[in-house]
């Protein structure tokens, strides 16, 4: 009997955890398809209710347009993942194209940057606290934290 219920919650545990990865999987992939879009608001409704309350959205809209500006995100992939309780994070590879002029030879046209992306669930939600600034997005930072609170360091770069 024993046996039995180890079994019976471990199938339970394994489907709550496929359901936990896929929402987060699919707020991270819907966070950078949205930055990709420039859907800056979207970008905007993903991150803490921190991050929110703390910078207006005229504010963040306005830098995020004038960081991206000649910055076009190609792709994404996630290499690395970390997820511990309700703080998860990301090492990510992204594919960007350079505004003309980054490089003095005209020959370079995008770049690979890798970097990390750390996310905190709150009231069973995902929200991104850091969306990687990749050298150009000032606003993507985990920018404001309570008193208490600690980065998440879950991953190295």
């Amino acid at each position: 009997m024993l046996i039995f219920m180890m079994a019976f919650y471990s199938v339970i545990y394994a489907n709550e955890k496929g359901i936990f990865d896929k929402e987060l999987s699919n707020t991270i992939n819907e966070y950078y398809q949205s930055e990709k879009n420039g859907d800056w608001e979207r970008t905007y409704s993903i991150r803490t209710p921190l991050y929110r309350k703390s910078i207006p959205l005229k504010l963040y809209k306005n830098k995020m347009i004038q960081d991206s500006t000649g910055w076009t995100l190609i792709d994404f992939k996630i290499i690395e993942k970390a997820i511990e309780g309700n703080y998860a994070a990301f090492k990510i590879e992204f594919i960007e194209e350079v505004p003309d002029g980054y490089f003095p030879n005209k020959f370079k046209k995008a770049i690979r940057l890798t970097d990390i992306s750390t996310w905190e669930r709150i009231n069973g939600i995902w929200f991104c606290r850091d969306a990687c600034d990749r050298t150009h997005l000032s606003m993507n930072g985990d920018l404001v934290m309570e008193n208490d609170q600690a980065p998440i360091n879950l991953l190295t770069k």
